[in-house]
């Protein structure tokens, strides 16, 4: 029997810290996904290609107007699909206008955005590459493995009322006259909804965070979290502690966060001094980084709980594009 280590304040809700762990995993499964596929970019020029990604998808998936005809189209017509201007970008991602004009440049450069005659930006038609699907497929899995990871936790997942029956699908089409497999585009769409949902809850709820900051805090979460959910020394009678001792949680080097995240070295080493100033995370006497115990705090909890709403919202925008998915990665 281990021991029960005292507490001094009041336990956590018993669903918190499993959400922050399971929210951790999905973010650092989705984003290292994209992040693979989408060599030579960093976090500002990524999260422009998912804004623009989800604004150019959205006319044809969603509204009054939503061209379901078009759904698994190899290459919709550019009028039949969404855009944004440069400036609404800036909106959207909360970058300076002068850094979203040279990520976007850099984008088109890609060939992962273009401009179209009136100077809006959105995405070529690309969804027919078998990489671009397996981002989607991929992510998909993380949400399944998110809601399994809740499951083995002891809490209640988002929810599978709403995934539909289906059977194997072709994973890519090509060719005059085929279309999309009927999960890619839905897939894709929703999977840039749920990311963006999850960024924009890390975003707002540290606001004292730059997009880099944010990013290595939640590697530096997961890392710390593992050891007491997960494997054959997790502590489950520290489940529900709010200030867990330091030597029962794991901590993380600069150089993995660097590998984890693929920020440089130097990077990582400027923005963790940032956030151990800020006393959001420390440094352990053999120089790996943990976060501070801060999971009491309601602003907190209400990440993990957002991010469990998004997950919900993913699987409902699956169900109502009638995207045919349980059991078909």
């Amino acid at each position: 029997m281990t021991p029960r280590i005292g507490i001094d304040k009041a336990e956590l809700p018993a669903r918190v810290r499993p959400r922050a762990y399971a929210a951790s995993e999905l973010f650092l499964d989705m984003f290292s996904s994209v992040r693979l596929r989408a060599a030579g970019i960093d976090l500002e020029a990524l999260l422009i290609l998912l804004v623009v990604n989800e604004a150019t998808m959205r006319p044809m998936l969603v509204g009054p107007h939503a061209r379901r005809d078009l759904i698994n189209a190899l290459s919709p017509p550019d009028a039949a699909r969404g855009a944004l201007s440069r400036a609404q970008i800036a909106a959207r991602t909360g970058l300076a206008r002068e850094t979203v004009r040279r990520k976007v440049s850099l984008l088109m450069a890609l060939n992962l955005v273009h401009e179209r005659e009136d100077k809006q930006v959105q995405c070529p038609a690309r969804l027919m590459e078998a990489v671009f699907q397996q981002i989607a497929d991929e992510c998909f899995a993380a949400v399944e493995r998110y809601e399994a990871r809740l499951h083995q936790l002891g809490q209640e997942g988002a929810g599978s009322e709403h995934w539909p029956q289906a059977g194997k699908q072709q994973r890519v089409a090509t060719g005059a006259g085929e279309t999309l497999p009927a999960r890619v585009r839905p897939r894709a769409y929703a999977a840039c909804e749920l990311f963006l949902d999850m960024l924009w809850s890390l975003r707002s709820r540290m606001p004292q965070l730059d997009l880099d900051m944010v990013v290595i805090l939640v590697v530096v979460n997961e890392a710390a979290m593992r050891p007491l959910l997960t494997g054959m020394h997790a502590r489950r009678d520290l489940f529900n502690h709010p200030a867990p001792p330091d030597r029962m949680r794991g901590a993380i080097s600069r150089v993995l966060i660097a590998d984890r995240t693929g920020l440089s070295r130097e990077t990582v080493r400027r923005k963790v001094n940032a956030l151990i100033g800020m006393g959001v995370c420390s440094e352990r006497g053999d120089g790996e980084v943990q976060p501070a115990p801060q999971l009491d705090r309601p602003e907190l909890q209400a990440i993990g709980d957002e991010c469990f709403a998004a997950v919900r919202r993913y699987r409902v925008r699956l169900s109502a594009l009638g995207s045919e998915d349980r059991g078909s990665t």
